[in-house]
């Protein structure tokens, strides 16, 4: 079964709700409700084996972190600069050197320069073990998530697991 949820929580990235955020079950602690997910299945009245079965319950089940890596790559590149300067030079030219004259000429050169260029990457990972929820909506029930549309269903039968002490919390 973990390896299901490995792959099914590895897909499905929706906003998820832990044990403590579920609201609608007011009658239940925290504690109970962690007691209630990981109970054994056969300690369940019929009522709630019967609900968690018609459901297929086991589809449900989501990240409740966003299981990303970011990984961050770099590399030099070479760049070539091109560059040229002109110069003037000035003598004297003509009959007898009498007159001034200028001589211009252009020198070119280049150098390679290093640049560091960077790079981001998200990658989408499988979701820990330990971050996998039921999905919004959904209880976690003896190792399955109920949706909490069959809450009004099964209640009375969890207020009796309650009190008979089979909920520790």
């Amino acid at each position: 079964m973990a390896d299901l949820v490995r792959i099914v929580a590895g897909l499905l990235i929706p906003v998820c709700l832990s044990l403590a955020e579920i609201d609608d079950i007011t009658f239940l602690t925290v504690g109970e409700k962690r007691s209630l997910a990981k109970i054994d299945i056969e300690k369940l009245p019929e009522s709630v084996k019967r609900a968690v079965d018609v459901v297929n319950a086991k589809e449900h089940w989501c990240c409740k972190i966003h299981p990303t890596k970011v990984v961050v790559n770099s590399r030099a590149v070479q760049q070539y600069i091109k560059q040229s300067t002109q110069h003037t030079n000035y003598g004297k030219c003509g009959l007898w050197g009498w007159r001034r004259c200028s001589r211009h000429w252009v020198t070119y050169y280049q150098h390679s320069t290093y640049k560091t260029v960077y790079s981001r990457q998200t990658i989408v990972t499988t979701c820990p073990d330990r971050d996998v929820v039921c999905c919004k909506g959904f209880l976690q029930v003896a190792h399955n998530c109920l949706p909490l549309s069959e809450l009004p269903k099964i209640k009375d039968d969890l207020k009796k697991l309650k009190d008979k002490g089979v909920l520790v919390g």
